[in-house]
């Protein structure tokens, strides 16, 4: 009776985060204009089959994520809300799937504080009221991972299939799953070589997945490769700085206070643990000791769930990182949500290590008020350049043949989601690569045009300055101003 009455308030604790964290991300999900990625998104998956994946192949992402989008939106429809909605699903899916994780790698009580963590992550708020790939990719590994541990201890068709799916999956939604991959390959051969108490898996068994794997991954191998010469030819990702790894876990934490919360937790728990433990020190005396201690491991011990979420951890943030400082930058912090679960699960198995319960209690309190205070500021602030207001201003007051001149050039993408008229042309070729040409070009556009309209907004490849500069020399422009955005419109019977 004991047992079902810990059973029952466990899962009645498991749906009131799930309530939270989904009103937490459904809550303002379509308030705000699509941002240029998201509008990209729309681009691609809003294509015919085939035109959507000839698109993806001169891009720089993998397939599946607009696959699925492109499904949705014949279904379901494509406003802005709708759009995002996947985004919520496959984030309320990934509060499931932490539970399920910190359960079956330790106990009920790491799952329900590691999915409460998750349930008010801000950095994975953001990314589910976003129509991009990362919410499903948080998703995705957590699925692998899961049945990843699970084909560990229990070798039966169910997990091998859907460790296999996931990870497909995975590596074909984002090029940062393959990372994913490189954590467990690790963790794998780590059991097999240093652990008497080995997986029920064997190691051909293991190499004999990986290799359906990478087969599974070949009739896309050629666009991958393509997509790489493309970034290595130059893209927008500048080189990262060794201070981005740190700022990579108080993305993860939400703000500085909690990350902080989380290190003075881990130096108690390491100072208590050397303290009680003496074993600790005379067993790591000497290599043989070390090697002696490690083969006698089960691997359910919780030393190696240790390894497992570090690896997992770090993995996709190392490996990135140095690739970027020694090749072509490709660190960015949204591709790293890939290792947010582990960040989480680690911290549940912090907190769950406080003994005195009230400080547990008042540890968790705390860390949500303060992921409630980035949340609230979160949900005021205006994130995204107001293009559904721009795009419909030029709608109301532009004349038909009127030119539309983007800059940067790429946020036509968004004019395609939001403008309703098809009588007005958009300029094609890049406004401004120098000062030079920037002059020439405007008084060109001039001539040619009765009336046009410049569209300035930040972003990579902006000539914003410059573009203002000139326009500063011209005389009788009427100006409009959005949030992050402005409309210039010219009108040659005022010149």
């Amino acid at each position: 009776m004991k047992f079902k009455h810990i059973n029952y308030v466990n899962w009645i604790l498991l749906a009131i985060v799930l309530i939270l964290g989904f009103f937490i991300r459904i809550f303002n999900l379509g308030s705000e204009s699509l941002w240029f990625d998201e509008a990209h998104t729309f681009y691609i998956a809003s294509s015919g089959f085939k035109e959507m994946l000839s698109i993806i192949t001169n891009d720089v992402h993998p397939p599946f994520y607009f696959i699925l989008v492109n499904v949705w939106i014949k279904l379901f429809g494509d406003s802005e809300f709708l759009l995002r909605l996947p985004s919520v699903i496959f984030a309320v899916l990934s509060i499931i799937f932490i539970y399920k994780l910190g359960n079956l790698i330790f106990d009920r009580e790491v799952g329900i504080i590691s999915s409460l963590l998750l349930s008010f992550s801000l950095f994975n708020i953001t990314y589910s009221q976003e129509a991009r790939t990362y919410s499903l990719l948080c998703l995705l590994v957590s699925v692998s991972y899961y049945y990843f541990y699970a084909v560990l201890n229990v070798v039966n068709r169910k997990n091998i299939f859907l460790y296999l799916i996931s990870s497909l999956l995975l590596i074909y939604s984002h090029y940062f799953g393959v990372f994913i991959l490189i954590s467990q390959n690790l963790f794998f051969i780590s059991i097999y070589l240093f652990s008497n108490k080995r997986a029920q898996l064997n190691l051909k068994q293991w190499f004999m997945y990986q290799i359906i794997l990478l087969i599974s991954f070949l009739p896309w191998l050629i666009v991958f490769v393509k997509q790489t010469l493309k970034v290595q030819s130059g893209f927008w990702i500048p080189e990262p700085e060794i201070g981005w790894i740190i700022h990579t876990f108080t993305i993860y934490s939400g703000s500085r206070e909690i990350l902080l919360i989380f290190i003075l937790i881990f130096i108690s728990i390491f100072l208590n643990t050397i303290y009680k433990n003496n074993f600790l020190l005379k067993n790591f005396a000497t290599f043989k000791l070390v090697s002696s201690f490690i083969k006698k491991l089960d691997l359910r011990s919780v030393y190696w769930s240790y390894y497992l979420l570090i690896l997992w951890l770090i993995i996709p943030i190392i490996i990135p990182f140095l690739i970027s400082k020694i090749s072509q930058p490709i660190y960015v912090f949204r591709y790293t949500i890939v290792s947010l679960v582990a960040f989480y699960l680690l911290m549940a198995i912090a907190i769950k290590s406080i003994n005195n319960l009230l400080a547990k209690i008042l540890v968790i309190l705390i860390i949500l008020v303060f992921s409630t205070i980035s949340i609230v500021k979160y949900h005021i602030t205006i994130k995204n350049p107001h293009w559904r207001d721009a795009i419909s201003y030029i709608d109301k007051n532009a004349s038909n043949g009127d030119l539309l001149i983007f800059n940067p050039g790429y946020k036509k993408r968004v004019n395609s989601y939001y403008s309703n008229r098809h009588d007005l042309l958009v300029y094609d070729k890049p406004l401004c690569s120098d000062h030079k040409s920037c002059k020439e070009q405007i008084v060109n556009i001039q001539k040619k045009y009765k009336n046009f309209w410049i569209i300035l907004s930040k972003g990579p490849g902006s000539k914003r300055k410059l573009i203002n500069n000139h326009i500063k020399n011209l005389s009788r422009y009427s100006i409009k101003r959005f949030n992050r955005i402005e409309l210039y419109y010219f009108n040659k019977e005022k010149f």
